[in-house]
C-alpha cells in the first residue's frame, strides 16, 4: 500500500484478504492511498486494534488465516515493503510472547524476536505453511508486535 502525505510519499504493505479487499494497519491509512497502483479506500477502521480494511481493485491472490494460536518459539515470517523498496523484504521471526499487549492503547498481540523494519507496517505474519497469524504493527529494538488472527477475524467480522 502507497500513500502520500503532504510533503512526501509514505510507504505501508497491506495483504489480499478477499476479492479486492486489502488488509493492512490502521496507522497506514493516508490521502490518495494506492493499493498496487489501484486507487484504495478505507471500508473499515479500527485504532485500538491498529487495522484497517481496504476496498481496491487487485488481482493477487488472498491470504487464508490459520484457526490455531501461534506456539511460543514458533518460526514465523514477516513479509513487508521495509523502506518503501520494490521488492518484498523478507524476516524470519520467532514468537516470543502470546497474548500481551505492549501498552495501554494497544490490543493483545503477538510479541516476536528481531523485529520489523519501517515500511513493512501492515503487512503479514505468516506460520510454516503461509497461513496469516498476525500483522506487523510496531517494532523497538529487536521485537515487533502485532495482533494475532483472532482480532483480525473479529475485526473482519464487524464484532470488536
Amino acid at each position: 500500500i502507497q500513500w502520500y502525505g503532504a510533503a512526501q510519499s509514505y510507504v505501508c504493505s497491506g495483504m489480499v484478504i478477499a476479492v479486492n479487499r486489502v488488509l493492512t494497519a490502521a496507522h497506514c491509512r493516508g490521502n490518495n492511498m494506492l493499493a498496487d497502483g489501484a486507487p484504495a479506500v478505507v471500508l473499515q477502521l479500527n485504532e485500538f486494534y491498529d487495522l484497517a480494511l481496504l476496498a481496491a481493485e487487485t488481482h493477487k491472490p488472498s491470504i487464508s488465516l490459520r484457526d490455531t494460536p501461534v506456539h511460543r518459539f514458533e518460526t514465523l515470517t514477516a513479509i513487508g515493503y521495509a523502506w518503501g523498496w520494490t521488492q518484498l523484504s523478507v524476516l524470519e521471526e520467532r514468537a516470543l510472547l502470546i497474548s500481551v499487549a505492549v501498552g495501554p492503547k494497544n490490543a493483545v498481540g503477538v510479541i516476536v524476536q528481531n523485529g520489523y523494519i519501517g515500511g513493512m507496517s501492515g503487512g503479514p505474519l505468516v506460520d510454516a505453511k503461509g497461513r496469516l497469524v498476525g500483522i506487523v504493527q510496531q517494532t523497538n529494538t529487536g521485537i515487533g508486535y502485532g495482533v494475532g488472527t483472532q482480532l483480525i477475524r473479529a475485526f473482519l467480522l464487524g464484532s470488536e
